[in-house]
């Protein structure tokens, strides 16, 4: 039975030995990226703008007849070289407007691009050596970066920065340059395996073969470890030939600690993958008549001040404004364009609307509403919008969805289940019960767990080498 054990403990290794140390290698390069290769953004947060009163600024209905619009999906108030324009969103695509004189900017959507791209990097000065629309995600746009469509703003510079930004929202995606561009190209490749193509479900369900099978041999490891034990104590420590045997059984004790939670959390959160659902891809779909309602800009702004950012909302098929005032708070207020009258609470109630329209869940089923502006255990880093509102639905796994309500997109839709898998794969994968030490050294010691399951399979994989060239000479 032993020999048995052995045996299968030497093939299995054999098998994920190539796995085990792509992944631990590339897992050493994640808090490199974070620490030496990072490119922090010179802003984290959009753009400020202020909108007050103006009585020549052309309504937007007269707007939408003289340029011959009907419908459109969204609209915006922004500024582009100092002129304040409205954007206007028709079958995907944004069009600008000067408010002055009602005459479309050429190239507005990328101008705006540009504009975001100089706010977030911060530098105003280096050409823009390409600009390029991005719609699907991609080795160097990640799926973590949430935002499409994006424009790739590349600037001219040695680093070769570049700056992905969402010109709807004006919120950033992301921001590289040369050096992480090739930390992601080998993470990419050697971590989440994208060598196997673009087909999910097939490259999930290998990486999931190959985590079962480590977690498996590290269980066998202990076991062998277990039952050999006093055997083990037995042996001659003089004997030259069983010493390399006795580094890799002590080290490979510690070490398998790292490697069961390593492959049980991976292997979790590549469960998750087979049935994800691209948020994106739940964003509202409404078209408004902007000529059928009669409101005014003017009166909007002297209702509730001068305003930040606007954009349309469908509650209770009603068409309303969401409006962002100057003041401090991240909440949007909701004029009816109907009945010209403000709606209470209405940044929650389109929470939960957004959340009933997506789950087919009823509004008695709502047990509780949480608005969240900051990332938490529960809704972490990795889900990128804020601020959001929690909707937690009265079912048998505590749904909950994440909605923002800028977009009407959710951030997440977490049950049980998927709280607990994020839970497995911040504590177990990426370390973060070691926060209270601060993010120094709890990447560092993630390397360290990371590069010692290096050395197990290596000093083992040597191991069998020897062992095979014995057999050979004999």
């Amino acid at each position: 039975m032993k020999a048995k054990l052995y045996k299968i403990h030497r093939v299995l290794s054999l098998v994920i030995f190539v796995p085990v140390i792509l992944w631990s290698l590339s897992g050493i390069l994640h808090p490199i990226m974070a620490n030496w290769f990072r490119v922090s953004p010179a802003q984290k947060t959009g753009i400020t703008e202020t909108h007050l009163a103006d009585s020549s600024r052309i309504a937007i209905q007269d707007l939408c007849l003289q340029n011959n619009i009907n419908q459109a999906e969204n609209i915006g108030l922004t500024y582009l070289d100092q002129e304040e324009v409205y954007q206007i969103k028709q079958n995907g695509i944004i069009s600008y407007y000067a408010t002055h004189s009602g005459n479309e900017i050429e190239n507005g959507d990328e101008l705006f691009a540009i504009k975001l791209a100089r706010h977030y990097s911060g530098d105003n000065e280096a050409p823009i050596s390409s600009i390029e629309k991005i719609k699907t995600y991609t080795d160097e746009y990640k799926i973590i970066n949430r935002h499409l469509p994006v424009y790739k703003v590349s600037l001219d510079r040695s680093d070769g920065l570049e700056v992905y930004v969402h010109t709807e929202s004006g919120g950033l995606g992301t921001i590289s340059n040369n050096s992480r561009n090739v930390f992601l190209w080998c993470f990419s490749m050697f971590h989440n395996w994208n060598f196997l193509g673009s087909n999910q479900t097939f490259k999930s369900t290998i990486i999931l073969l190959f985590s079962i099978l480590v977690f498996f041999n590290g269980i066998l490891g202990l076991v062998i470890y277990w039952k050999n034990r006093k055997a083990f104590r037995l042996q001659k420590k003089s004997n030259d030939k069983l010493k390399p045997r006795k580094r890799h059984r002590k080290f490979s004790l510690y070490a398998s600690i790292f490697l069961l939670a390593f492959s049980f959390s991976g292997g979790y959160h590549t469960i998750q993958k087979f049935d994800y659902v691209l948020l994106n891809n739940l964003a509202p779909q409404t078209s408004y008549n902007i000529n059928e309602y009669n409101f005014s800009i003017d009166e909007i702004i002297n209702d509730c001040g001068p305003i930040a950012k606007l954009s349309l909302a469908e509650l209770n098929n009603d068409p309303y404004l969401r409006v962002k005032d100057t003041s401090a708070t991240n909440q949007f207020a909701y004029y009816n364009l109907n009945s010209k009258m403000w709606l209470e609470n209405g940044d929650e109630k389109y929470a939960i609307e957004r959340t009933l329209e997506l789950s087919g869940f009823n509004e008695d089923d709502v047990k509780s509403t949480e608005f969240i502006t900051h990332y938490t255990k529960a809704y972490g880093f990795i889900n990128k919008r804020l601020p959001v509102y929690a909707v937690n639905l009265n079912s048998d796994d505590n749904l909950t969805y994440y909605i923002e309500t800028s977009t009407g997109i959710p951030g997440a839709v977490q049950s049980d289940g998927g709280k607990l898998e994020v839970l497995s794969f911040l504590f177990l994968h990426k370390y973060h019960f070691l926060d209270f030490m601060g993010k120094g050294w709890r990447d560092l010691i993630s390397s360290i767990a990371s590069f010692s399951l290096v050395i197990i399979s290596l000093t083992g994989f040597i191991i069998w080498l020897r062992a095979n060239r014995r057999k050979k000479i004999k």
